[in-house]
């Protein structure tokens, strides 16, 4: 089997391409390549002791607004950092991000 787009590595930036191709409906054949066996996410996931993330968890909507815009598309919650008005955490951690996929 052959494809136009090979998507290389599950993590987040590999899901955003191919939920963007999903999104798109582009008609060029893909596939998402990723090396571990059992979960997608890369280096960002929860300890497998418990709900503790692992991974990025922190946004600066006034610095990342393709951030912030990506997040608010994709539905996940946010909440302000109490001891840093600057910054927001996502809601479940980054983790999050890679359940929506």
């Amino acid at each position: 089997m052959s494809f136009e787009i090979a998507i290389v590595g599950g993590g987040l930036s590999g899901l955003i391409v191919a939920n963007s191709l999903r999104a798109k409906e582009d008609s060029r054949s893909w596939v998402l390549l990723e090396g571990h066996e059992t979960r997608l996410g890369g280096r960002i996931r929860n300890s497998e002791e418990g709900d503790i993330d692992l991974g990025p968890a922190w946004i600066w909507p006034d610095h990342q607004p393709k951030i912030r815009s990506l997040v608010g598309e994709l539905g996940v919650e946010t909440f302000v950092q109490p001891d840093d008005w600057s910054s927001t955490r996502l809601a479940g951690g980054a983790f999050a991000l890679i359940q929506v996929f």
